[in-house]
């Protein structure tokens, strides 16, 4: 996400990539409770992408103007400079094809792929286990 971002800064919206990225694993707090899986796409069109747009239109318009100014500038790192959130709007469309990019592409796509234990096999079939990946987030039943 962030590459696209440094590539064409003035056509995506960062905010909305990066909630929307994380929107599956947020959704995931009350899924038990609507009966949904959150890294499937009917769930990132029907919840995640109104959330994603709501959350980032919050703190673009909401937090951004007012929250920086009440953190610590802490040398080169410097928190205040966030205020540029609430200076930068983006059109609405370009913030729901961000939220539907980051959402429905990070969260549907590349979460789902297979985790858990992976043997990587060196020399074909008949090759040994070099190492074995294993994927920790992710899991439904929360086992590794």
């Amino acid at each position: 996400m962030i590459g696209m971002k440094l590539a064409r800064p003035k056509w995506f919206d960062a905010t909305a990539l990066c909630i929307g990225s994380m929107m599956p694993d947020l959704m995931y707090s009350f899924s038990d409770y609507v009966h949904i899986d959150t890294h499937l796409m009917p769930a990132a069109f029907v919840c995640g992408i109104p959330l994603t747009v709501a959350t980032a239109l919050i703190i673009r318009y909401v937090i951004a103007p007012v929250g920086p100014a009440m953190l610590p500038d802490l040398g080169s790192f410097r928190l205040r400079s966030y205020a540029v959130l609430s200076r930068r709007r983006p059109p609405a469309i370009t913030t729901l094809l961000c939220s539907t990019l980051g959402d429905g592409a990070v969260g549907t796509v590349v979460a789902p792929l297979p985790q858990g234990p992976i043997d990587i096999l060196v020399g074909g079939d008949r090759g040994f286990c070099v190492w074995r990946a294993v994927g920790l987030a992710g899991r439904k039943d929360g086992t590794n």
